[in-house]
């Protein structure tokens, strides 16, 4: 049995190195795309000019010097452009019909417009009753009433294009969704960005061009006119989540502020907020809305750039066009490699439980290896779900071995053995992260197209399963023993339901709810929702002071260590609670990396930061702890 230990070590050993090769391609990946694009709204410049009373160009060129890089130009719409009165409708007695004039500048953008992104293109015609005054007009009648024409985009007006171009700057253009989309009118529409040489679009209004019918014309237009599709970062557009998935080679993330929270957010927080979503959420491109409401609008707004362009570079960032990531995939046999790697940890933890390695070979046995035996196609079919596995794994596998809540040896420092002990822990813990990292390196995970599934059953399981093993103490030499402990709980679990309820035990049970509630809702995605304004100050305290905020729950590996501390001492009472609570924390040191779209360094140092936090405060507990019993056994003896 021992050498069969030793052959599944060298599985995992194999999987690690499959793994680490992953987390190689993964950090070239990340470090050849190093370019942040800022970027500006156009609308705004144009405002500020205006206030101003300075030429756009002058503007274009003050902010081109503070650092930015490009323009937004959102495309006109009908509406749009009867507003700035660069489009008269005139008035008829025709239902259902609409008169227009427009500058012939204008005019022939509106008529391809409804050629090309609706089906009115062949029923346009120049009545004989409109007479023009100007030479440079022209009119025209739609068999459809303004109202519902108000919406239809008629593209990026090439003035301000060549504006942004005379400044040496970059176009993102912002297009919004045809009337009824087609086919057709899809391609059309980003022909026409392609045609202008704007390479990135970031869609304008509540849905993706082409929702709901033709989100994959979208993304095959997109790919065929090589245009990158900016993903606003927490938007909530209608298709955006679909393209998104279908465009991860043509993705770039994005960033910004919306026009609701401008109100609420000042110009430190701000700069904070996009240096943070560079540096650590791959945000290429930060599109930078302006605080027009200063008193002095221009010089106050081309210094705020100028902060974040310094920010961007302190965080090793250089400033230009935003390109998307290079591909980066394990290949299949490094998967499977990966997958054996899983085969040998399941094993491994099924024997810290049941004592199955060390029993001769029976049915239970066969039916423990045909099952992790299936890990291997696994890996390889469906890496999510093996990269889930992985998590929980290994996890376990830290918090179950063994000797962890031994007692103390005699003669050797207990600081000092707490410390080895942990050590193994974060070891196996490690070889979960390598695991998840290697399954799942590949470019959709980095833009966050796709995204590691089971984030909250790979923190909560491995502490169900330890929860199992030290406070239920379901876990034995052999298979059959632990049937035995099995239904002896549930017979202890039956005969609890006949004893009376004290009121302790239900203070204590309701608070066991309310931390795991909390630590339930603070997981995942959304966690922050969940977070008190306080703890948000001293986040950005943290993120101001430190390289990389560490992670609040990695504080619970001192909660770890005193566990460890109290079982090695035989003090069950509160060891047991402690090393539970302290689970906790080694979920969560591997669940920073199951956060994909966060840079692999960024990662590295947040579980650094944290872990030495968290070992400082406990080997200072331990320290402290053990000078005091030394005190107090030191007076009893001169007494």
């Amino acid at each position: 049995m021992q050498k069969l230990r030793w052959v599944l070590w060298v599985m995992i050993g194999i999987g690690a190195l499959a793994g680490i090769y992953g987390a190689a391609l993964r950090y070239s990946a990340e470090s050849k795309n190093r370019t942040v694009e800022l970027a500006i709204d156009m609308a705004e410049l144009q405002k500020l000019a205006t206030s101003e009373g300075k030429p756009l160009q002058a503007i274009l060129q003050r902010f081109k010097e503070a650092g930015v890089t490009s323009v937004a130009i959102t495309e006109d719409t009908l509406g749009s452009l009867e507003e700035s009165r660069r489009v008269e409708v005139l008035p008829t007695a025709i239902n259902h019909t609409t008169y227009l004039i427009a500058h012939l500048r204008n005019f022939d953008r509106i008529v391809a417009a409804l050629q090309n992104r609706t089906h009115l293109g062949s029923q346009i015609s120049l009545p004989p009753g409109i007479s023009n005054t100007n030479p440079m007009d022209a009119g025209m009648s739609i068999p459809q009433t303004f109202q519902s024409l108000k919406p239809l985009g008629v593209g990026l007006d090439s003035s301000l294009i060549n504006a942004a171009r005379e400044a040496k700057l970059g176009v993102v253009g912002r297009v919004i969704n045809n009337i009824n989309p087609t086919e057709e009118s899809v391609r059309w529409t980003l022909l026409q960005l392609e045609k202008q040489h704007v390479p990135t679009v970031i869609f304008a209004g509540d849905d993706v061009l082409g929702y709901d019918s033709q989100v994959k014309t979208t993304a095959n237009a997109l790919r065929t006119q090589e245009l990158n599709y900016g993903t606003v970062e927490f938007s909530k557009m209608k298709g955006d989540a679909e393209l998104h998935r279908l465009t991860a080679d043509r993705t770039i993330r994005v960033h910004t502020i919306l026009g609701s929270e401008m109100a609420h957010v000042t110009i430190p927080d701000s700069v904070q907020r996009f240096s943070l979503a560079a540096r650590e959420r791959n945000i290429r491109l930060l599109y930078i809305r302006l605080f027009l409401e200063k008193s002095h609008p221009l010089d106050e707004n081309t210094r705020y750039i100028e902060q974040i362009a310094t920010a961007v570079r302190r965080g090793g960032f250089k400033l230009g066009a935003a390109h998307p990531y290079t591909q980066a995939s394990v290949p299949f046999g490094a998967h499977g490699m990966i997958g054996l790697g899983l085969v040998a940890a399941l094993l491994l933890l099924v024997d810290s439980l049941a004592g199955v390695l060390s029993q001769p070979l029976d049915r239970v046995s066969v039916l423990v290896f045909v099952v992790a035996l299936l890990l291997i196609p696994l890996a390889v079919v469906s890496p999510k779900l093996a990269a889930l596995a992985a998590a929980i794994l290994f996890a376990s596998l830290a918090v179950v071995q063994r000797d962890l809540l031994s007692p103390l040896p005699d003669g050797e420092p207990p600081l000092h053995v707490i410390l080895q002990r942990l050590a193994r822990v974060l070891g196996y813990t490690s070889l979960g992260i390598i695991a998840v990292v290697g399954l799942l390196t590949d470019r959709v995970f980095l833009v966050k197209a796709d995204a590691f599934v089971g984030i909250k059953a790979a923190l909560y399981l491995p502490l169900l399963i330890a929860t199992l093993a030290w406070a239920v103490e379901l876990r034995a030499s052999s298979p059959r023993e632990l049937w035995s402990k099995v239904r002896l709980q549930v017979q202890r679990l039956a005969r609890l339901f006949q004893e009376p309820i004290l009121l302790w035990q239900v203070v204590a049970g309701l608070g066991a709810l309310a931390v795991l509630a909390m630590l339930w809702l603070r997981s995942g995605n959304d966690g922050a929702a969940v977070v008190s304004g306080f703890e948000l100050r001293f986040r950005d305290i943290l993120d101001a002071t430190l390289p990389v905020r560490p992670r609040f729950k990695a504080t619970l590996f001192a909660a770890l260590m005193l566990g460890m501390y109290y079982c090695g001492r035989k003090e069950w009472r509160w060891g047991v609670p402690l090393f539970l609570l302290g689970v906790i924390g080694v979920t969560d040191y591997l669940n920073t990396f199951c956060h994909l779209h966060i840079p692999l360094l960024v990662s590295v140092i947040r579980d650094f930061l944290g872990t030495l936090i968290g070992v400082a405060l406990g080997a200072v507990a331990i320290l402290v702890i053990e000078a005091r019993g030394k005190r107090v056994s030191h007076v009893g003896d001169s007494e």
